[in-house]
């Protein structure tokens, strides 16, 4: 739709809408052109009384085909803006039919683009695909790149949604292209952004945080660095660095994303970022400057009255506490955010507060305290379908009884929780419950074989999880031959060794970890501990 190109106040908002009433009367064109921007500007400052009535008037005329289709066009924008998706989507219907009669292809474009948002929004996603791809055709027929490239990051969008990050790099890349030669710098960066998104999820962190530099880079350069856009993208690439362990590059974003919250005075933003900031400290071992983020955050969402943020901040302040020492008021924290998340309904949040109340508990020796609150942690995220979670807390549990020598207690949900891991293939945890069984059987002497087998599958579904996941089970294996090279159990480190080499568990070692192998063999034949 047109723009004004100056804007227009609120104080001379009636003297434009009278100019665009009658020059409708004699000059349908400038009438629309105004009619239209006073109808982008009203959607854009939300002011929905003014839009509607534009309308209202609209209706009063007798207008031509075309004026009508931009005005079904307007109405699709303003339902969208209020996010009524399938009122956006009927009215934008109408408006290619009209486009379409006319053979007015630039319009027709604009609108199988915008009517495809409206399908996308509704988790339409083949029939939203099918109009950005009829929209596409259109943008290439004509040569316009900017059109192009806004449908062709849709199309990403839509591929980031179904999870597709594949699919989804190549749409960004295609509307990077399409963009670069329009001089859209703003649309391009946001471009970049996106694609860094994509390509972090795909694991490709370098390409990653090269997209998310070029856009701010962008940003930069048009002015834009303290915009939305401009601390979106440091959100993200301090996402990414914390993902790498690159603590400190991940801090100082956080910390020019709050100078950016501050100018926008953003205090929605502001809190997830002090949130994200002390994550970053929590990580980097400094609890004092954590708990102090973690504060700010709940403060400013109390102000903000949104309870569900303040519960989660609660919950990680309460987790601050913990590391400094100081369970009293870790357990106030948690306590708070388990109230506010049973006075929002919110179940998951009551979920995370049950499982920190257990820890808490655990860390003081109260083991029955903590199974309790592990237990109702278990119940919620079963309900919720959270198979991971589950499987975590019943390993918890588990955990406690072997402690409390009830071995006999913990046996339902040992099996409950393998049951689960199993259906659902989640090797580090099937890997835990293997340690978990092979600890306890080391304790006692006549279950020794039981506890190499445990450890030998330990060693396998490590191996189908990741590297630090085998170095952790490899750390506990040294750990156990030491100490039986200790009490000089020799033939039970040879045995021990060879239920590891064996070939269902030896194969994944022997590509993995070609030298622990080699350590292995020698233990076996010599009974000489050789160092990992």
């Amino acid at each position: 739709m047109g723009k004004m190109t100056e804007p227009v106040s609120a104080q001379d908002y009636t003297l434009e809408y009278l100019r665009a009433y009658f020059e409708l009367l004699g000059d349908e064109d400038e009438g629309m052109a105004h009619w239209l921007a006073l109808m982008d500007l009203s959607i854009e400052e939300w002011r929905f009384n003014d839009s509607q009535r534009l309308l209202r008037a609209a209706k009063g005329f007798s207008l031509s085909p075309y004026a009508a289709g931009q005005i079904h066009l307007a109405v699709g924008d303003l339902y969208r803006q209020q996010c009524a998706w399938e009122e956006a989507a009927l009215s934008y219907q109408c408006a290619l039919e009209s486009f379409r009669c006319l053979d007015k292809r630039a319009d027709e474009a604009m609108v199988l683009n915008n009517l495809a948002l409206a399908l996308q929004e509704q988790g339409h996603y083949e029939e939203a695909i099918s109009y950005y791809g009829e929209a596409t055709a259109i943008y290439q027929e004509l040569g316009d790149f900017e059109g192009l490239g806004h449908v062709l990051s849709n199309l990403g969008s839509v591929a980031d949604a179904q999870g597709n990050w594949r699919k989804a790099v190549h749409y960004y890349q295609q509307s990077a292209e399409a963009l670069e030669q329009t001089g859209a710098e703003k649309d391009l960066a946001g471009v970049f952004n996106n694609l860094g998104v994509a390509y972090e999820n795909q694991g490709e962190w370098t390409e990653a945080e090269r997209c998310y530099l070029h856009c701010v880079d962008l940003l930069d350069k048009i002015g834009e660095s303290y915009s939305t856009s401009g601390m979106r993208v440091l959100g993200n690439l301090g996402q990414l660095y914390a993902r790498q362990a690159a603590w400190e590059k991940a801090a100082n974003c956080y910390r020019w994303a709050l100078e950016i919250c501050h100018e926008l005075e953003d205090l929605y933003s502001e809190s997830m970022t002090w949130n994200n900031l002390g994550t970053v400290y929590t990580r980097q071992g400094d609890h004092a400057q954590a708990t102090e983020c973690y504060q700010r955050s709940a403060e400013l969402h109390h102000h903000l009255g949104d309870l569900q943020g303040e519960a989660l901040a609660l919950s990680n302040l309460g987790s601050a506490y913990d590391d400094l020492g100081n369970l009293e008021l870790a357990e106030t924290c948690y306590r708070n955010s388990l109230s506010l998340s049973e006075e929002l309904g919110e179940v998951y949040g009551v979920a995370r507060a049950y499982n920190n109340l257990g820890v808490l508990y655990e860390k003081q020796g109260l083991y029955a305290e903590a199974i309790t609150h592990y237990k109702r942690c278990v119940r919620i995220v079963r309900d919720l379908g959270d198979s991971y979670r589950e499987v975590t807390t019943l390993i918890n549990i588990c955990s406690l009884y072997e402690v409390m020598m009830e071995t006999e207690e913990a046996t339902p949900y040992f099996n409950r929780a393998w049951e689960v891991a199993e259906a659902r293939d989640y090797n580090d945890r099937l890997m835990s419950l293997c340690l978990l069984r092979g600890d306890v059987a080391f304790r006692q002497l006549e279950s020794f074989p039981e506890a190499y087998h445990w450890y030998a599958r330990a060693c396998q579904y490590a191996s189908c999880y990741n590297p630090q996941a085998l170095e952790e089970v490899i750390h506990r294996i040294h750990r156990h031959l030491e100490r039986m090279q200790q009490r000089a159990q020799h033939r039970e480190a040879k045995e021990f060794c060879t239920t590891l080499l064996s070939i269902w568990a030896g194969s994944e070692l022997r590509e993995q970890k070609p030298k622990f192998v080699e350590d292995l063999q020698k233990l076996a034949t010599e009974n000489i501990l050789q160092p990992g």
